[in-house]
């Protein structure tokens, strides 16, 4: 072992063992492929361990192997390395920057002295220039505005991590493993400590801006007032995305699912449909099928086939279906897949090279991915997530006759799906539970209660739908072109 084995005085030993091989004359390979699969961290806290210690652990390298003076190295290698280690104090300017028209819109001194015309014409096409350069070098890999919010976010973490380093270089800093496989179950900030400088430089900005535009209102002089009202917005968008990516959502699937496309055939008794997965995991998947897929039970059994892994079929409950453009979503919880179906649904998951390989990862170009910043503030009010039914309903105006309780009611449907309907009687109705028959066309459903609601003089009663008496085969239909 020339230099040691694998380098544990820094809490960075991958970039510090690469770097001294490097020194030693030993040349590496980039393999353009996917080899292997790994989790990143799933919380704001997590995030902003991982960076913080390889901030830390790159500023323990400068100055215990620094890759300016280190022996062997070529020049290219040089400014490769001290890149990767420069690039962890970007923190510091950018805390800088995020403060600076503070002072202008609080004490009147302005950090930039220049027109705003000066300002769009320098700056400006300074910055176009490098949206460009990083969509055309990173070939669409990288997002440029996204970027800026996610350095605005861990600018105070990696700040502290970066110069507490720098200045005690010689303490043994502990190696934080970067917790993974972490489930959110908690709304909101879970560690405050984390956001509350960001939440003082929003009150601050908030504050700043107020002041400024009142300023600016009353036409009162002051040099560079546009200048820092435009800067101090631009600051507290970043500033708001950052906290809006620190707010927690919860969790509602216990397991990580990858978009795989895998032929598959969904089966409950008799009825079978062909379908495709879109997304896999070890604990359910969804399938898009053509047709609708119609069971006598919410228990079904999916075949998985591919070249890629061993055959598998496993049982399931269907907790969803619904319509997506001409085609149909069905997702699928797996009920205790013993271990050789576990391995197996792994293998579908992992196996095939071609998964990895997939050019769908490119994110969106510049003008896309600026739009997505202002959508991403209604992230606040959106539902996170809808409920769902087993089947998809559709609206359907169709005659009919209710036999419930003894007496008969008149009606006509409002919307249909294969377990459940609404209709509309244009009469009273008393009774709130019990079971009856609904006739309509040439089929006889036998029908449960389940809610009523009562507008002016008609009434809107919701059945579940416990079998078909008469006309299966219509009834089949009838959903089909739902």
């Amino acid at each position: 072992m020339e230099i040691g084995g694998f380098q544990t005085d820094t809490i960075t030993e991958d970039i510090h063992t690469s770097m001294l091989l490097h020194a030693k004359g030993y040349e590496s390979r980039f393999l353009n492929k996917v080899l292997a699969a790994g989790l990143m961290p799933e919380t704001f806290g997590g995030y902003l361990k991982q960076r913080s210690r390889w901030a830390m652990g790159c500023v323990q390298l400068c100055w215990k192997s620094n890759p300016l003076i280190v022996r062997g190295l070529t020049l290219a290698q040089r400014m490769d390395y001290f890149g990767s280690i420069y690039y962890f104090f970007h923190g510091v300017p950018r805390v800088v920057c995020l403060g600076a028209p503070l002072f202008a819109l609080f004490l009147g001194i302005s950090p930039v002295h220049a027109s705003v015309w000066d300002l769009i014409h320098l700056f400006g096409s300074y910055f176009f220039a490098s949206l460009v350069m990083m969509r055309t070098v990173s070939r669409g890999t990288r997002n440029a505005f996204w970027a800026d919010v996610y350095e605005t976010a861990m600018c105070f973490s990696l700040s502290k991590a970066a110069l507490t380093a720098l200045l005690r270089p010689k303490k043994v800093q502990p190696f934080v493993v970067t917790p993974k496989g972490e489930k959110v179950e908690k709304k909101g900030f879970n560690n405050a400590a984390l956001v509350m400088p960001h939440l003082v430089l929003f009150g601050l900005l908030v504050s700043g801006l107020t002041l400024g535009i009142q300023v600016w209102l009353h036409h009162q002089a002051m040099p560079g007032l546009e200048v820092s009202l435009f800067w101090g917005v631009v600051n507290l968008m970043l500033v708001s995305l950052a906290l809006l990516c620190a707010n927690e959502i919860p969790q509602w699937r216990n397991n990580f699912r990858l978009p795989r496309r895998i032929p598959c055939e969904l089966i409950c008794g008799s009825t079978r449909v062909q379908g495709v997965t879109k997304d896999l995991s070890e604990g359910g998947f969804c399938v898009e099928t053509r047709e609708l897929f119609l069971p006598t039970s919410e228990y079904v059994t999916v075949h998985l086939k591919s070249s890629h892994g061993s055959p598998v079929v496993v049982k399931g409950v269907m907790n969803r279906q619904e319509r997506s453009g001409s085609s149909f979503e069905v997702g699928v919880n797996v009920i205790e897949p013993d271990e050789a179906d576990s391995k197996a649904l792994i293998g579908h998951m992992f196996l095939n090279p071609d998964s990895w390989n997939d050019d769908k990862e490119r994110l969106p170009g510049i003008w896309k991915s600026a739009w997505s910043l202002i959508m991403a503030f209604g992230a606040i009010w959106q539902q996170r997530r809808h409920a769902r039914r087993r089947f998809p309903r559709g609206s359907y105006d169709i005659a009919c006759e209710l036999n419930f309780a003894g007496l008969l009611y008149p009606g006509q449907t409002k919307d249909i799906s294969f377990s459940g309907l609404s209709l509309v009687v244009n009469q009273a109705f008393h009774p709130m539970n019990g079971q009856g028959t609904l006739a309509m066309q040439d089929m006889l459903l036998k029908v449960a209660l389940i809610s009523k609601v009562k507008q002016g003089s008609q009434t809107i009663l919701h059945f579940r739908v416990d079998s078909v008496d008469k006309g299966e085969v219509q009834w089949r239909a009838l959903n089909q072109s739902c």
